[in-house]
């Protein structure tokens, strides 16, 4: 499975006796706990961070599927446009390769494969924005 932020679970871990399905949750889970138990921190400031978390997590999976989506948008036609990628901020890792790459104004997604390992759909690794361009959404289920 996989944790927010992209983090593989590779499954339960054993703590001392005790065997934890989402170490990471639970961990936070255990130490915002044992802040409460001890007043450092009131119940609800723990049931702040945990909601400031859970937010910051959705809104970043939001972002992520948003970009995957503009990608995907621009290689529908097999050819990446400058008006595309204005879409970019400017110092955005693609942004920079289409401008280091681009031929009057375009890239082909053969130019992309060409540039290196993670860009154009067959490579390896991992393209700008986390993800292969062609590559279906990862499963983001927690």
């Amino acid at each position: 499975g996989q944790l927010g932020l992209g983090v593989q679970d590779s499954g339960p871990v054993t703590v001392g006796d005790a065997e934890l399905a989402h170490p990471g949750r639970d961990l936070l889970a255990d130490v915002l706990a044992d802040l409460v138990s001890n007043n450092t921190i009131t119940q609800a400031q723990s049931d702040a961070i945990t909601q400031a978390l859970a937010d910051k997590v959705d809104a970043l999976k939001a972002d992520m599927e948003a970009r995957r989506a503009l990608f995907e948008s621009f290689i529908e036609d097999g050819v990446i446009t400058q008006d595309e990628i204005d879409q970019l901020p400017a110092d955005d890792p693609l942004r920079v390769a289409f401008d280091s790459i681009a031929n009057d104004g375009q890239v082909t997604l053969d130019q992309l494969r060409g540039f290196g390992p993670g860009f154009g759909p067959g490579h390896h690794g991992r393209g700008p924005g986390g993800f292969m361009f062609g590559e279906s959404s990862p499963n983001t289920d927690s």
